[in-house]
């Protein structure tokens, strides 16, 4: 190799690695405005809100079967779980044996619940299936 050739070769190289220089910058800037305009639209936003309930207990375990809420709530010092229509907002109890229950789960098929009794100052955690229109509770074994 000729000194000619080994600058002219060191110019290309150069060239090259100048291009490749301002691509990689190009598309470093690039990436985020991009990012952020497609990620913008994919957000979901809140457009209305409807209060369902009226009854001012304190509710938590929401859950949902596409046509009722079913929220386990704490009237006069005890754990109940209730179901409440998405449609009309009706309430009512789903009928249970257990004083204080709480409802941790809704079936593929919306027949039962999965909940678990609360006690205070329990550690053991005891989980049952509860039919949600009739039926015994039955205990899973864990």
């Amino acid at each position: 190799m000729t000194a000619r050739t080994r600058g002219l070769s060191s110019k290309i190289s150069w060239r090259f690695a100048i291009v490749i220089l301002v691509q990689v910058i190009a598309l470093a800037a690039i990436f985020p405005w991009r990012h952020a305009q497609g990620s913008a639209v994919a957000l979901p936003r809140v457009t209305s809100v409807t209060q369902i309930t009226h009854d001012g207990f304190s509710k938590t375990s929401l859950l949902s079967d596409d046509s009722h809420l079913y929220v386990s709530e704490s009237p006069a010092a005890r754990h109940v779980i209730a179901r409440v229509s998405l449609d009309n907002s009706d309430r009512s109890l789903i009928p249970t044996t257990f004083p204080d229950l709480q409802a941790l789960d809704v079936s593929p098929d919306h027949a039962q619940l999965l909940v678990s009794p609360v006690r205070g100052g329990s550690s053991d955690n005891e989980f049952w299936t509860l039919p949600i229109d009739n039926g015994s509770p039955v205990r899973l074994q864990t």
